[in-house]
């Protein structure tokens, strides 16, 4: 067995030896660097690629629409969930078939159904890489056949699974592990059973996927949650990809741990609201703030928040009011940008001259 001895980069973590050519562990949330091992290197990705193919499918379909199986989806090579010509499935039965099963037939369907074509789909799986940060990324097939010019990095396949698991029903997709879907008005249903081992292995394990081909070797993506944080881990070319992994995963819960300083939509402050039926509107966080430090550190932060004076009536919910930033030895660490928590309505009868007033009041006090 080929064995790397693997070398911290940035903030080290106890040495060991395992099987992977290439690796990377992030947080989550913050996507910090926790370890990686020659993370840039394109290499061959096999079925992980189906966690793109999820992400680009869920951001165009919805899961309850219907999908007619067309003939490039039936038969394909390698793993399958075996679709039928013609049989009429969910968008949501072929996401389990992809992520649990790895059915190269069911990323063709989902491909044609959102794409129109592979050809097209795997377009916009290159722009979703793009978009995402994954600019060593290229995707020429939907389900991760050796096929040339189809390549990614670990990191960039770990930038990819960050951001799959924002995505609500990918993460109860891939933490599944066993699902049983209707099969083409038999009487009986498909049992599909998710390939990734971790999940019955790993304490805190919650996805997301394995793939091998013979060309690019084992490929495995694997997110785990311990005391509110979620680390993902990627090796490509690993032999002994179950062990590496839970060394991997055992070293970043052991060393590290996360600093939340706001939740998603956490409130942040009021600011008041001119000519409204409410004096104050609260404003929140789009996204968490929060970031990652050894467990050893007790880190100072600061929270740098950038929000006008007042808001003028009318106000919706969502508009975008500010920033937010959180610094640690004066570099930012997590960003946000903040948004209005309350609808406020322009307030019946209000006039400028009022209005006015109300300014010249909110500035005398400040």
């Amino acid at each position: 067995m080929f064995l790397l001895c693997l070398i911290l980069l940035a903030i080290p973590l106890r040495g060991f030896c395992f099987s992977a050519q290439s690796a990377v562990v992030l947080e989550q949330s913050t996507r910090r660097i926790l370890f990686e091992s020659n993370a840039y290197q394109q290499m061959g990705m096999a079925s992980t690629t189906k966690i793109m193919t999820a992400v680009v499918t869920l951001e165009h379909a919805a899961p309850d629409e219907m999908v007619t199986v067309g003939k490039n989806a039936v038969g394909v090579e390698g793993s399958s969930m075996w679709l039928e010509l013609g049989e009429r499935i969910t968008v949501e039965d072929l996401l389990y078939g992809l992520l649990l099963n790895s059915g190269n037939d069911a990323a063709v369907a989902l491909a044609e159904y959102v794409g129109g074509s592979v050809e097209a789909f795997c377009e916009m799986m290159n722009r979703k890489a793009e978009a995402i940060g994954a600019r060593q990324t290229h995707f020429v097939n939907p389900n991760g056949l050796a096929e040339e010019g189809h390549y990614t990095t670990a990191y960039d396949l770990g930038l990819i699974a960050c951001y799959a698991l924002e995505n609500e029903t990918f993460r109860e997709i891939v933490s599944t592990t066993e699902k049983s879907v209707s099969w083409n008005e038999r009487s009986y249903d498909r049992k599909l059973s998710n390939h990734n081992k971790m999940l019955r292995m790993y304490e805190g394990c919650d996805g997301v996927k394995t793939g091998f081909t013979k060309s690019t070797g084992r490929a495995l993506v694997t997110s785990a949650t311990r005391d509110g944080m979620q680390v993902v881990a990627v090796t490509l070319n690993a032999p002994d990809d179950w062990n590496d992994h839970r060394m991997l995963l055992d070293q970043a819960f052991a060393d590290y741990r996360t600093v939340r300083v706001f939740p998603k939509g956490g409130f942040v402050r009021s600011i008041p609201v001119l000519g409204g039926k409410k004096d104050a509107a609260g404003i929140m966080t789009e996204v968490g703030l929060a970031f990652v430090c050894s467990k050893e550190d007790q880190p100072e932060y600061q929270l740098q928040v950038q929000l006008p004076d007042h808001l003028t009536a009318p106000v919706k919910r969502g508009d975008k009011v500010g920033y937010g930033a959180v610094l640690v030895n004066g570099e930012i660490v997590a960003q946000s940008d903040l948004y209005a928590a309350d609808t406020v309505e322009t307030a019946p009868g209000k006039h400028f001259m009022e209005s006015l007033r109300e300014m010249l009041v909110l500035w005398a006090v400040t």
